[in-house]
């Protein structure tokens, strides 16, 4: 939902939620903080929403107001009708800051002390054009993501001041808070990585006239090849020089005496007089900011909202995080609450994740049949694209025998709580992932023969996904589920308790004593445990479903350059290519899980897993990385030589041993652990078809592997996947 401001000041979209209170187009008012603080904004539909004040919409909540297209945040698209038109002035802005932009959208978050715009990736929307953020009025902390995932920027933007973020960096994860009165470099040190550097540029308008650079036109330009220079002179001209040595050629650390850094490059101060107005005319009064609520790394919210720091008694592992339950989050769920006019009743929790919960329900209208309910956080931006793939796979009129392994979507709708407006999609009920099974497992491995059935299935299931044009992008053993056996498929609720249990559940406490709100629930609840172990899978239990696309995309109409599969499983490509991913990202994953069925882990896998950690064991296994890659690696020179030889201080390898381990040791690892449990292994001639599939894999290269449709006719396939495949499904008929 869009609020916007009264239609004097910036010219506020028809089609937003509130209205002007009363008539006042004959007044003029300078800016949202000259206004009049009781003056009501109208609702358009009070049975929705209740008078919102303007104090209250500068100062209670974060606030925001939709200019120009009038982005649809449910379903992720604009309108086809024609939008509002945007803001001349903003308009006039933009283009002399940046004028290879076209100004059609734009959002203005109006924040209050201790607000802030979480961790979000800007990835809503089907396409790559820039993003501009411009800051006006109190000072603020704008932090942003590396590529690698492995640090973060910390930027102080003043009023006046705008980051433009195009090509990668308008995809990888930012945020933004009100200035704190706390010098945050009294928290642990941060490291600042050039990255940033070469992806983002910084403009001042409004301050430091003093400092001005005189830069030509063509540096504005993304992509532009003056952009580098022109930052190093800026770093140059504004920072103090004991931070200016290694800036651009290596990481450096700040003290916690140091002030923040920044480029600045300033515009003609003539900008200054007409967006003076839009500063506030009050002191600036900041919050205190703890950085660990702010920046979460693994948080995937789009444009979340008005996070409340609020503590929670300790509950035990195994539940999801007590604080997502915030505007823009989770939905409160309770077992025995009804969804679509009652036709789905909640039974049991199967499990959450960063972007959703799934739960366990009774289909009233189809007596006895358990389906489950993934419900999404209202920002979540997965929640739409993963809905339109898995009608595009429904829908789809192939013939290959990949369709059925893929989990059907059988009914979504969206229902309003108080957390907000959420996405509901019912699929057809599974047992626990095969991540599961191997964790509550005694020795985390399958039979051979289940473990054959498994990996021909996830083939073939991909192979049917690639066919209809769709990169999966999340492949891991926790999105194969199992099917539910036939004597829990069709039973009613009180049945189900009789065979699992009643859910177990524990109350929330708040730490500081005061009554939970309505956000959160009362009681947690813990996943119910619906399967086997992965040492008690037989054939006939072996039937899977790939689920979860909420990482999928159509690699014709999206660019993406960042995998978002578990580290240890992601692509080398993710981290350094400059094309996009696209179908071989899957079939790198695909390789790492499949190794991962037949033995008791991946083939990469580390403690405690960065990025970096993965991509030296990429090197200890197929070597030197390309070229192309291994310039941009900048920290190679902790493990290896610039020809790709391990390089490690004498001490450390005392230390921790040499634990380097070539392609033929990993290989071989799978059957020895399978050996050392008494299970049965790969015979010789199977063990060469294994391997040379595994092979052909992964291959660092993207355009070196194997297609999905190569792995399907390899010999493995062929001789001993599909013919297990089959078995299999004989098992089930009996």
């Amino acid at each position: 939902m869009s609020y916007p401001s009264p239609h004097e000041t910036l010219s506020t979209a028809d089609t937003a939620a509130f209205q002007d209170g009363r008539n006042s187009s004959s007044q003029k008012r300078a800016s949202f903080f000259q206004d009049n603080p009781a003056r009501e904004l109208v609702p358009k539909d009070p049975s929705v929403h209740p008078p919102l004040s303007i104090a209250s919409f500068l100062g209670k909540k974060l606030r925001w107001i939709t200019l120009g297209g009038q982005y649809n945040w449910t379903d992720k698209v604009y309108p086809s009708e024609i939008p509002p038109q945007f803001p001349a002035d903003i308009a006039s802005l933009l283009r002399k800051i940046f004028p290879e932009t076209k100004p059609e959208a734009a959002i203005v978050n109006l924040y209050s002390p201790g607000d802030t715009l979480s961790v979000h990736r800007d990835v809503s929307e089907e396409c790559d054009t820039g993003l501009i953020s411009i800051s006006f009025g109190c000072d603020g902390l704008f932090m942003v993501g590396h590529l690698d995932g492995a640090g973060c920027e910390i930027i102080r933007l003043r009023s006046g001041d705008a980051v433009y973020m195009s090509g990668q960096a308008s995809k990888i994860a930012h945020c933004w808070t009100v200035q704190p009165n706390i010098d945050i470099y009294a928290q642990p040190s941060f490291t600042f990585f050039k990255s940033a550097i070469v992806y983002t540029k910084r403009l001042t308008l409004l301050h430091l006239p003093d400092r001005s650079l005189h830069l030509p036109k063509s540096a504005l330009e993304p992509g532009s090849s003056h952009v580098k220079q022109v930052l190093k002179a800026a770093y140059q001209a504004c920072l103090p020089k004991g931070l200016q040595n290694g800036l651009l050629d290596m990481p450096i650390q700040l003290s916690p005496s140091s002030s923040f850094h920044s480029v600045w490059t300033l515009f003609p101060s003539s900008f200054a007089d007409d967006y003076d107005q839009l500063r506030p005319h009050c002191k600036c009064v900041s919050a205190p900011l703890p950085t660990d609520s702010i920046f979460h790394p693994n948080q995937k919210y789009a444009h979340h909202y008005g996070i409340e720091q609020v503590k929670y008694a300790y509950v035990e592992e195994g539940v999801e995080r007590l604080d997502y339950y915030v505007r823009g989050g989770y939905h409160p769920v309770k077992i025995g609450d009804e969804f679509q006019e009652g036709r789905y009743v909640i039974a049991h929790k199967l499990g959450f994740g960063r972007s959703a919960t799934t739960w366990l329900a009774e289909d009233k209208v189809i007596k006895k049949l358990l389906i489950t309910l993934k419900i999404s956080t209202t920002e979540s931006v997965e929640r739409t694209h993963e809905e339109q793939i898995l009608l595009r796979l429904t829908k789809s009129r192939s013939v290959l025998p990949g369709e059925a392994i893929i989990q059907t979507l059988l009914d979504s709708f969206t229902f309003s709580g108080p957390n907000g407006t959420h996405r509901c999609l019912a699929t057809g009920a599974a047992r626990v992932s095969i991540h599961v099974a191997k964790d509550i497992a005694y020795h985390r491995l399958l039979q051979l023969e289940a473990a054959r059935a498994i990996a021909s299935q996830l083939i073939l299931a991909l192979q049917f996904v690639h066919a209809q044009g769709v990169v999966h992008g999340d492949l891991h053993a926790g999105n194969i589920l199992l099917h539910l056996p036939p004597n829990i498929r069709s039973i009613t609720r009180e049945q189900l308790y009789i065979n699992v249990g009643r859910p177990d559940e524990e109350p929330v406490v708040r730490a500081d004593g005061l009554p939970l709100d309505n956000r959160i629930p009362l009681k947690v609840v813990f996943p119910v445990l619906l399967g086997l172990g992965s040492d008690e899978i037989k054939l006939a239990d072996s039937s899977i479903l790939l689920t979860d696309f909420g990482e999928a995309f159509d690699s014709q109409r999206t660019q993406r350059f960042t995998a978002h599969a578990p580290v240890p499983l992601s692509p080398p490509e993710s981290r350094f290519a400059d094309e996009p991913l696209s179908f071989p990202s899957d079939i790198w994953t695909l390789g790492c899980v499949i190794w991962d069925l037949f033995g008791s882990s991946p083939p990469f896998e580390t403690f405690p897993g960065s990025q970096d950690d993965i991509i030296v064991e990429h090197v200890e296994t197929f070597g030197k990385l390309p070229d192309q890659w291994w310039s941009k690696w900048e920290t190679r020179g902790s493990w290896f030589d610039e020809e790709g030889h391990k390089n490690v201080k004498e001490s450390l390898r005392q230390y921790y041993g040499n634990t380097s381990r070539s392609w033929t040791q990993r290989f071989a690892e799978i059957n020895i652990s399978r050996q050392s449990k008494k299970l049965e292994t790969f015979d010789p001639e199977e063990e060469k078809s294994f391997h040379d599939m595994m092979r052909s894999m992964l291959v660092l290269e993207p355009s070196e592997r194997a297609s999905i449709d190569d792995v399907v006719r390899c010999e493995w396939m062929q001789r001993w996947g599909l013919p297990e495949f089959q078995r299999m499904q004989s098992a089930l008929r009996d």
